[in-house]
């Protein structure tokens, strides 16, 4: 039984006739019917290379054709304003300073960047913000536009969502470690 909706091909029907006749005895032959009717004669004799559309047929195509970028509206063609790479998706602010994770699909990668470098530790080690950011994977390297965060790769080849929470978390981590939270902003997931 076919689903609703859903086109399923059918196969030729095979129809049994029978025959007699007065000398011999009753046979059976199969034969098979196409589910279409037969076509008319001359109905395939027609040469496509022959075909020339018509000149109103080139009008409407051309005018209807879709710019390369696919949008078109009345005052000309529309300008493509690509989305920013690598792009902000939270940010923690303290006091004093901020804290932003950014992905880059391009990339393939996470980036954090302060607004302020955190200060160092009392003996001039590093910020305890700056050594988890190192736990958790984080390099120092450029990010492309000649700027640098802290990045780190994605595990696989794939965006993981999992992988972007954890992030997030660290994120609200790092800046808890900066001072008190002042307010936090998300893009939603």
């Amino acid at each position: 039984m076919a689903k609703r909706g859903r086109i399923v091909p059918q196969a030729p029907t095979e129809t049994k006739a029978e025959t007699t006749s007065e000398t011999s005895a009753p046979t059976e032959t199969t034969a098979l019917a196409l589910p279409s009717e037969t076509l008319p004669p001359g109905a395939t004799d027609f040469d496509p290379a022959s075909f020339e559309p018509s000149e109103i047929v080139n009008q409407v195509a051309e005018a209807t054709r879709m710019p390369e970028n696919g949008r078109q509206t009345e005052q000309g063609q529309r300008q493509f304003t690509p989305a920013p790479d690598p792009f902000d998706i939270q940010s923690v602010f303290t006091d004093d300073n901020a804290v932003h994770l950014g992905n880059s699909h391009r990339q393939r990668a996470y980036f954090i960047h302060f607004d302020r470098k955190p200060e160092p530790g009392p003996n001039g080690e590093k910020h305890p913000a700056l050594a988890a950011l190192q736990d958790a994977g984080f390099k120092w390297r450029e990010v492309g536009d000649g700027s640098f965060a802290w990045k780190k790769p994605w595990a696989g080849q794939h965006f993981s969502h999992v992988e972007e929470q954890d992030n997030r978390k660290l994120v609200n981590q790092v800046g808890a470690m900066l001072g008190p939270v002042k307010h936090e902003e998300r893009i939603p997931d």
